[in-house]
């Protein structure tokens, strides 16, 4: 579980997905393709859905140390 890995899948694909270059057209050229070569597990929404999930389990775990801090001292 990375938040980099889901985010520069999300990235990739958002800005990838049904874009046409001018070489991908050319003959001879097999490496425009930007996500040709990208084997992404996850779609677009599953990759932001994991992001998600990832910044609010990170958030109640924070706050679960916080308040058990707290309370330690009262």
């Amino acid at each position: 579980m990375s938040i980099f890995k889901y985010g520069y899948q999300a990235l990739m694909l958002n800005e990838y997905t049904d874009l046409k270059l001018e070489c991908m057209q050319a003959t001879g050229f097999d490496h425009c393709d930007p996500l040709g070569a990208f084997d992404s597990p996850q779609d677009l929404k599953m990759s932001l859905i994991a992001i998600v999930v990832m910044y609010f389990g990170c958030y109640m775990i924070s706050w679960a140390i916080m308040v058990k801090l707290s309370t330690k001292y009262e």
